[in-house]
């Protein structure tokens, strides 16, 4: 199997200029945990995730004023550059492999230029595991 076979096609993402307020609300309203960050060319730059999300806002009982400030933030500020990311041929068995020894939940999928074309998140490759088992 390849990562072609357990991907999302054409996922959201989000610009590096994009507020984390308008990621939030896209988080929510697609209901995933990852969001590739993307240039104006679709080129990825990085990967949003609810941890990157939740260690901006910090602990319990951070002030609201912090908070506001940090939904004000752009993506590019908070985003974990230098993402894993595979080609759409890579064997799923090594995307499943990074995924766990680098501890992430989901990997972008790219053609040669960058360009964002998946996404495999833990949830893709369960499904993939049931479907197999059933």
């Amino acid at each position: 199997m390849h990562a072609r076979d357990a991907m999302t096609e054409h996922p959201e993402t989000v610009t590096g200029d994009q507020t984390l307020a308008d990621a939030l609300q896209r988080l929510g309203a697609l209901d995933v945990r990852h969001l590739p960050v993307v240039d104006r060319g679709g080129r990825l730059i990085g990967m949003l995730s609810e941890r990157d999300v939740l260690g901006a806002l910090g602990p319990p009982g951070t002030p609201v004023e912090l908070i506001d400030r940090t939904f004000a933030r752009t993506v590019d500020t908070l985003m974990t550059p230098d993402v894993l990311a595979a080609e759409p041929d890579s064997p799923l068995v090594d995307l499943v492999d990074a995924m766990i020894h680098k501890k992430v939940g989901a990997m972008p999928i790219i053609d040669a230029d960058r360009v964002v074309v998946g996404i495999v998140s833990y949830v893709d490759v369960l499904r993939v595991v049931r479907d197999r088992l059933a």
